[in-house]
């Protein structure tokens, strides 16, 4: 069946976030992306929700704190297709990493 459409601005929020907290700490990312099993991958979140904490007013501003409840109560109603969640968020997560990386490059030129 998959993730319902209507659940994907969750996945892109946490994205979103996932990529601010990632900005000095990719292996982050890639620790997300090699989660074999549910533990392994609520480890990860509760590494990123513990970065969010060290994020400065500008990085605040630029995320949805509460996304990660959506997650968490999207996770535990499909929790056998919890694999597509975590692809999915690598997916975005890499996106809004690299649009962050490329305005960033930009301002620096």
């Amino acid at each position: 069946m998959g993730i319902p459409k209507e659940n994907l601005d969750t996945i892109k929020s946490v994205g979103n976030i996932i990529a601010v907290a990632s900005k000095n700490n990719l292996s982050l990312l890639y620790k997300l992306d090699k989660t074999r099993n549910l533990c392994e991958f609520w480890s990860v979140l509760r590494e990123v929700s513990r970065k969010i904490v060290g994020f400065d007013n500008k990085e605040r501003a630029r995320i949805k704190p509460t996304a990660l409840d959506g997650l968490i109560q999207l996770v535990k109603t499909y929790e056998e297709q919890w694999k597509e969640i975590r692809d999915l968020l690598v997916v975005y997560s890499s996106m809004y990493y690299s649009i962050k990386s490329r305005k960033e490059g930009e301002t620096n030129e």
